[in-house]
């Protein structure tokens, strides 16, 4: 990729400072994920149709230049190709049922007599499609913006969507063998597919990320699992944790993403696997956000050696770097304008140095 970007000029050092963090480098700061907005075009509507606003390249393309052209992104914060829900077409040759805000993936087999060919139907026409859009938006984004990873979902929450969640619900006491059967074959598919993607994005010579602002010198994974919601402890050892040691194998930086309190009975589990790097905590819908509401458990997580993303309000950044060692810290924030961004970036190197005085200068 261009040593430039046109949304990130100062692209190398990002890329710096990104993989200082994956290698635990203590630096003047910690790692900042900073955005602020900026006058540029009007973002484009969505097509009315739900199916073109996940899937009409054009539309795609364009709505990421208005959205980037409209943003500053300061630190780390890395501006990427957004809008690539179209890879959960790709589950199996199920149904895709495209809606204005998400796409659902409709359960397709009743019984376990009659299910998909796990061992050959992930490569499918839905697959394919992801693959030639991904190349069409590569092409467009170099220079301008960057690439990563698709949202992929893991194994472990495509299953119940093709069965059917309360099914599998069931099915995880009445078939446990065959659930676990089928998810092993499922993992080897994933990686696959993953390895794919790989040689598709130069992933080995840009980078690699995800849908979030991310960006890895190496093999970036997120994983999740929010069908845990639903499971006991002992549940979550038997069908989620061999799922998380054999994909965390395979990737070399991996930041889990914790999604609801139905999960976190499971947070101590996640803190004990090595695989694991860093965890994102979402609260979701309904529930406060953010530091003030989350203090103890970003500390938890720091304290648990993993990395935590704690995402705060501006005026919160010095309290967050006094709480948590700068290594295993990821912030991310918004700011009025471009200069009070940089300003905050010059303020945490400040901060960083008074709060924990044996960090060396970047």
């Amino acid at each position: 990729m261009s040593e430039t970007l046109l949304y990130k000029p100062d692209w190398p050092e990002t890329k710096r400072r990104w993989a200082a963090f994956w290698a635990g480098e203590r630096l003047d700061r910690p790692c900042m994920m900073v955005t602020a907005p900026r006058e540029g075009p009007p973002l484009p509507p969505f097509p009315e149709d739900p199916e073109r606003r996940w899937t009409d390249l054009d539309f795609l393309i364009e709505y990421d230049e208005a959205y980037h052209a409209s943003r500053w992104y300061l630190g780390e914060t890395v501006p990427r190709a957004g809008n690539l829900l179209m890879s959960w077409c790709a589950a199996y040759g199920a149904r895709a049922e495209f809606r204005p805000d998400t796409i659902w993936i409709e359960p397709c087999f009743n019984s376990w007599e009659e299910t998909p060919d796990f061992e050959k139907d992930w490569d499918n026409e839905g697959w394919r499609r992801l693959k030639r859009s991904l190349k069409v938006i590569l092409e467009h984004a170099r220079g301008r913006y960057f690439v990563g990873m698709p949202p992929m979902l893991p194994p472990n929450d495509v299953l119940p969507n093709l069965r059917g969640v309360n099914e599998f619900l069931m099915d995880l006491v009445e078939q446990a063998d065959e659930i676990q059967r089928v998810l092993k074959i499922m993992r080897a598919n994933f990686i696959r597919m993953y390895d794919e993607l790989e040689e598709l994005l130069d992933a080995r010579s840009l980078g690699y990320g995800s849908w979030w602002t991310f960006w890895s010198p190496d093999r970036f994974y997120a994983p999740q699992s929010d069908i845990s919601c639903m499971l006991s402890s002992e549940m979550f050892e038997t069908f989620i944790v061999p799922e998380l040691e054999e994909l965390c194998s395979a990737w070399t930086n991996v930041f889990y993403h914790l999604d609801g309190p139905g999960a976190l009975h499971h947070l101590d589990r996640l803190l004990q696997l090595d695989g694991i790097d860093g965890i994102q905590w979402v609260p979701g819908s309904g529930r406060p956000h953010g530091w003030a509401a989350w203090r103890d458990l970003y500390v938890k997580i720091s304290e648990g050696g993993k990395r935590a993303w704690v995402p705060c309000g501006a005026a919160e950044v010095e309290e967050v770097i006094k709480a948590i060692p700068p290594e295993r810290l990821l912030i991310s924030t918004g700011v009025a304008g471009k200069e009070d961004g940089e300003e905050l970036l010059k303020q945490a190197v400040k901060w960083t140095a008074r709060h924990w005085p044996a960090t060396r200068k970047a």
